[in-house]
């Protein structure tokens, strides 16, 4: 990257970071800043990891085709467990997607030759229901992979919920448990349960995984151990109640409790 294209990179990780401060959303950044390319795109993400002062401590990402990429930084100190988690309201309520997220057990370090499905499997150390919290800094949909990239894929962090045990936890892609499920969400505030069939996008959370392993090695880059990767959406965009308990039930692997506040 020349020294024009980091100068640039860094205008548009600023005002990507002033918009994730003051919580607003905006257009798509102006020609100059725009990105032209994916290796635009992930020079702004890192950039904005900068300008936050925070480090990496995980992935979104989803299977992409030859040439293209999907996937994007989780800042560390927007990892949370627990009982109550954080994301910018919309319309006082809170934009979730209920995902699958592996927690990495060793360095998958930068190799020559790519990373095998067993190896991987190896790699993991607990396998979790997620909700990932969604907040784009942009005020209409970006319909241009750079554009989307740069942003993040629109995550604002992610939330950790109860490690799923038994086969399913380290199951190979030609498994059956992780590719869909029925999810059903109960709130306090609610009198009926909400139901959906659950399907993820990549067919298995663990190609997705396979993906960015393999992706990140042919950047020279890496996983490291105890970051955490989250692997697409089983009902895309959910707009759920906040600021009172939420139940959601992954089929039969388990149920994530916790309430949504307004991010600060």
């Amino acid at each position: 990257m020349t020294a024009a294209q980091t100068t640039l990179a860094a205008g548009a990780a600023q005002e990507l970071v002033d918009r994730r401060r003051q919580q607003r959303r905006g257009p798509l950044l102006a020609a100059p800043l725009r990105p032209a390319s994916i290796d635009d795109a992930l020079q702004i993400q890192q950039q904005v990891l900068d300008l936050l002062g925070t480090t990496r401590g995980g992935w979104k990402c989803s299977v992409a085709p030859a040439g293209s990429a999907i996937l994007a930084p989780i800042p560390l100190d927007r990892i949370s467990r627990g009982d109550s988690c954080s994301v910018p309201l919309i319309d006082g309520v809170a934009p979730i997607e209920p995902e699958i997220a592996y927690v990495i057990g060793q360095d998958l370090p930068p190799r020559a030759t790519p990373y095998t499905e067993t190896e991987v499997l190896a790699a993991i150390a607990s396998t979790h229901l997620a909700f990932e919290l969604i907040a784009s800094r942009y005020a209409a949909l970006a319909t241009e992979i750079p554009d989307k990239l740069a942003d993040s894929l629109s995550n604002f962090g992610l939330h950790l919920g109860p490690q799923i045990d038994g086969p399913a936890a380290l199951e190979d892609i030609d498994g059956e448990v992780l590719r869909g499920f029925k999810l059903t969400l109960e709130s306090d505030g609610a009198t009926a349960k909400q139901e959906w069939e659950g399907k993820h996008p990549d067919g298995h959370p663990l190609r997705a995984l396979l993906w960015l392993v393999n992706y990140l090695n042919g950047r020279q880059t890496g996983l490291r151990r105890g970051e955490v990767v989250t692997t697409g959406s089983y009902h895309g965009l959910l707009q759920v109640p906040a600021n009172q308990m939420l139940r959601m039930q992954f089929g039969t692997l388990g149920k994530l409790q916790v309430t949504i506040r307004a991010a600060t």
